[in-house]
């Protein structure tokens, strides 16, 4: 895809530098170094979210299986249900 959009950035000349050392060493140019980064920061923040939602569910399925009223039988279905997402 062409790309006919800019975005202007407002920088210190030690922070071009910088960002240009950096985008070097990484055999990039500046704006393939940028997009890098913030790839880079959308898949850990991705990654952290399923984290977060993850251990949401195991304190949902956790307190499904500590919970005295459901019977052995009930919670073994839990059980049996839970691995197919581990």
């Amino acid at each position: 895809m062409k790309k006919s959009k800019r975005i202007d950035l407002r920088a210190t000349p030690e922070e071009i530098i910088l960002l240009d050392q950096q985008a070097k060493e990484n055999g990039m140019n500046r704006s393939e170094y940028i997009f890098s980064l913030v790839k880079k920061d959308s898949r850990q923040n991705s990654h952290e979210l399923q984290i977060k939602n993850s251990l949401i569910e195991n304190g949902l399925f956790n307190s499904l299986l500590l919970n005295p009223s459901l019977s052995n039988k009930a919670k073994q279905i839990i059980g049996k249900e839970m691995r197919k997402y581990v």
